[in-house]
């Protein structure tokens, strides 16, 4: 950054700067465009990509970045001050914070681009370098005024564009003295140059902020192009203005000074007035622009006229042009969501009179819907809060509705369902009141999902039942089965999952029937999921690469669905690469969605994978993050689930560390092995048979770590292994694909006591089994088991051997009544 008072030449340092850049050079001043979008789009010459309009603002910053290191590009952001106010034209935009706090975190590093910013002052918590600009040499003063500087102070030094005006004073002009504030002197000085109309150009201009045509400024001022002609050769003789090509600019630093000093001067000129005009004439331009738009950049001189009608504060004028002024329609069609959300943003800035309070609601609710596409979710909440009011003081009962229904998605999305209850409840009045069937069915709908997320089995089948029973009476074949595969949830939470697969499947050939693309990939996910519970883990792939052929552009949440359970079944199936770029980017998909609970699961789902590959410490983190971001709405055994993720974890971890360090850490896996069995006891066995199962053999493991580091035989957790596969042996909902984890585990249990060939029989067992459903995961225990070696990629794997390597090398330990051992089980351990 490059700051320096204004005239004191930061723009010129830059100028010179990008003289000397050997790569492409981008050169953007932002006059009235003071979003990111906006700002960076001069960096592709050629038609826009498509993330400065539809991608989340990680993914602009990113495109951004990645644009700047492509080509070596250096950015200039000259005169960057009006983007870090928060004037009702400078709303605080939260990409462009992004952006800076990726450059302060080196993101451009090494990379050969470079951005630069000139600022007079700039953000106080950006810290970037920041190269103030040295004061003129006397002789380069010298030259630039045009005679000796013996007569001036020492301050004008740091105002090289003052000293450059001083040579177009009048003969009798008095030297201003005014060194710290030296524009409006200098320019009350110039003024015996100009007459009235010279001068109302000059403000005409300066109230511009940015090049403009003569016919802009004729129409705002109200003279002719002639006279305005005239005025404008003038001005340019005495450096106040100056040519851009077809158009025309006041420096910054003159504009200020003149917007300050000529309404004093010029009576009857108004600057609001003026800034009216200018309004006017830009949205009256873009009406007139022909239909038929190929890109958001059709529509500056419509967005232009918005930003001009901001500047003066018109809120109604504003408001019209957000919603009429030609833009919005072609800007949904083009899903040009971050410009809606921009303009929206800023005609809602400024308060106006009189406005219809419909018109503000219709427009809260538009900027909520824009932000929510592009994932600016702390945009969302706020616009939909902020238009509810304003629908109820409207009158208007279905417009108040959706209002509440919108809330209530986004409060459930972001794990708030009490408070989405109040809004789903509020809805339903309004429906029942105006008699309308479809909004209860969609509404009711929306109950069972909240009510099933809560563990309310009960409530959500009642509410299902209720919403299919009018989708029915409606003949709406959509929402039926909707609600058939609402039940199928109710079925799998349930525990018969046999049942819940059968219900999904029909649900989901029902959606292929009508054509519901967004339905049929959901129920198909759903069934992957009811498959991955049962075991069959080829099923389920089977299943999510059918639902990856069926799902529609343009739908965040179920991407990032699609994608988190890929990758985790791809994990299992040992693909380690195609997993992690499927979990990132289902972590970006599920940021735009604003779906809590997704970014919640995709972090425990990058939990596993990092176990699974033996980073243990980065599998703790991720799973803690995944407990601390777990809604306090959701049943207690779905967050004892999550927490036995982590102990377990930190088992693993522990016994890694043991290895390399010493006994020291085995206290870390006692204390993990304590905490599981205390996540499993407050998970129910039926009917969350599958998340019990799961933290069961988690508690198992971690007690076979401390086994095989003791060198104690685990007699006690050999016979629970043993009862466990006798119940899923003769559990009917789980699939006919045997119990690999369990031999598996069953295997590394009896050689630790010691018995070798049942230990073989057992690991040969986990294996072929294993190898059926598509673990790759317990076949590579399994194969450290027979004595073989381990896939590359399988970090649990590598461990376990070096774990049975050590309980091989070690003596037998003397018996715990000798040593004083902790035992692994009774009521010492607990």
């Amino acid at each position: 950054m490059v700051q320096g008072p204004g005239g004191s030449g930061t723009s010129w340092a830059a100028w010179e700067v990008a003289q000397r850049w050997s790569g492409p050079v981008t050169w953007v001043r932002p006059g009235m465009w003071l979003h990111m979008a906006d700002l960076i789009r001069p960096m592709w010459p050629e038609k826009a990509p498509p993330v400065l309009q539809e991608g989340s603002c990680e993914r602009l910053v990113d495109g951004v970045l990645a644009k700047a290191r492509s080509d070596g590009r250096l950015l200039v952001l000259d005169d960057l001050d009006p983007c870090f106010s928060s004037g009702a034209a400078g709303v605080p935009d939260s990409e462009l914070r992004l952006f800076l706090a990726a450059l302060e975190a080196g993101e451009l590093a090494d990379s050969g681009a470079a951005v630069l910013i000139t600022a007079h002052r700039g953000p106080r918590e950006l810290s970037v370098p920041i190269r103030p600009l040295p004061p003129l040499n006397i002789d380069d003063a010298s030259r630039l005024a045009g005679y000796s500087c013996s007569s001036l102070s020492t301050a004008w030094l740091r105002r090289p564009a003052a000293l450059a005006l001083l040579r177009h004073l009048p003969e009798d002009a008095k030297l201003p003295d005014d060194a710290a504030h030296p524009w409006p002197s200098l320019l009350r000085a110039l003024t015996g140059r100009m007459n009235a109309q010279d001068e109302e150009v000059l403000l005409t201009l300066a109230l511009a902020r940015r090049p403009s045509r003569v016919e802009a400024l004729a129409a705002a001022s109200g003279l002719t192009n002639t006279a305005v002609k005239k005025s404008l050769t003038l001005l340019s003789s005495i450096a106040l203005v100056e040519p851009v090509g077809e158009r025309w600019r006041c420096p910054r630093y003159i504009a200020s000074a003149a917007r300050r000093l000529l309404p004093e001067r010029l009576h009857g000129v108004l600057p609001t007035a003026l800034l009216q005009r200018f309004a006017g004439f830009y949205l009256r331009i873009g009406q007139q622009i022909e239909k038929g738009w190929e890109s958001i950049d059709d529509g500056a001189m419509a967005r232009l006229g918005l930003r001009y009608a901001v500047a003066a504060g018109d809120g109604r004028m504003a408001l019209q042009g957000g919603l009429h002024g030609g833009l919005l329609g072609s800007a949904e069609e083009l899903g040009a969501w971050r410009a809606i959300r921009d303009d929206l943003t800023l005609a809602l800035s400024v308060p106006g009179e009189d406005l219809e309070q419909e018109e503000l609601a219709t427009s809260c609710l538009l900027l909520a819907n824009s932000a929510a596409r592009i994932g600016d979710h702390t945009t969302t909440g706020p616009a939909l809060v902020r238009a509810l009011p304003h629908a109820h003081a409207s009158a208007n009962h279905k417009l108040s509705r959706e209002i509440h229904t919108q809330l209530a998605r986004h409060l459930l999305l972001t794990g708030s369902s009490r408070q989405s209850r109040e809004h789903l409840r509020a809805a339903l009045r309004g429906a029942e009141r105006d008699g309308d069937a479809e909004a209860r069915s969609d509404l009711l709908g929306m109950c069972g999902s909240v009510h099933l997320q809560a563990g309310r089995l009960t409530k959500a089948q009642q509410d299902f039942e209720s919403s299919l029973a009018l989708a029915l009476a409606l003949d709406d074949r959509r929402q039926a089965a909707n609600r058939r595969a609402g039940l199928g949830g109710v079925l799998l939470y349930r525990g018969r999952l046999r049942d819940a697969e059968v219900q999904l499947q029909m649900a989901a050939e029902e959606a292929r029937n009508i054509g519901d693309a967004t339905g049929l990939t959901s129920r198909l996910l759903n069934v992957a999921l009811v498959r991955a519970l049962r075991g069959d883990v080829r099923g389920a792939m089977s299943s999510v690469s059918k639902a990856a052929s069926e799902i529609p552009a343009g739908h965040p949440r179920l991407e990032s669905r699609l994608l988190s359970l890929r990758g985790n079944l791809r994990r299992l199936a040992g693909d380690l690469s195609g997993a992690a770029n499927d979990l990132d980017e289902s972590l970006d998909a599920a940021v735009v969605a604003g779906d809590r609970d997704a970014l919640v699961e995709i972090w425990g789902a990058q939990g596993h994978w990092n176990r699974s590959a033996g980073n243990f410490e980065a599998a703790c983190e991720l799973f803690g993050r995944a407990v601390d971001e777990h809604s306090d709405e959701r049943e207690d055994s779905m967050l004892a689930a999550r927490e036995s993720d982590l102990w377990h974890a930190r088992a693993w971890h522990a016994a890694s560390l043991f290895l390399r360090d010493g006994a020291e850490h085995l206290l870390q896996l006692l204390e993990a092995t304590e905490a599981l069995e205390q996540c499993r006891r407050r998970i129910p066995e039926e009917p969350f048979r599958a998340r019990y199962l799961t933290c069961a053999i988690q508690c198992l493991e971690s007690q076979l770590l401390a086994a095989n580091l003791n060198g104690v035989a685990p007699l006690a957790q050999l016979y629970r292994i043993e009862e466990l596969i006798a119940e899923n042996d003769k559990d009917t909902e789980l699939a006919d694909t045997g119990s690999p984890e369990l031999q598996a585990l069953n295997g590394w249990a009896l050689l630790l006591c010691a018995r070798k060939e049942d230990s073989l029989q057992a690991a040969e067992r986990a294996e072929l089994d294993a190898g059926l459903c598509g673990l790759a995961t317990v076949v590579g225990r399994a194969r450290v088991l027979r004595g073989e070696s381990h896939q590359e990629w399988n970090g649990q794997a590598s461990l376990l051997a070096q774990l049975l390597e050590f309980a091989s090398s070690e003596t037998p330990p003397p018996s715990d009544r000798e040593t004083g051992a902790i035992p692994l089980h009774g009521p010492r351990a607990r």
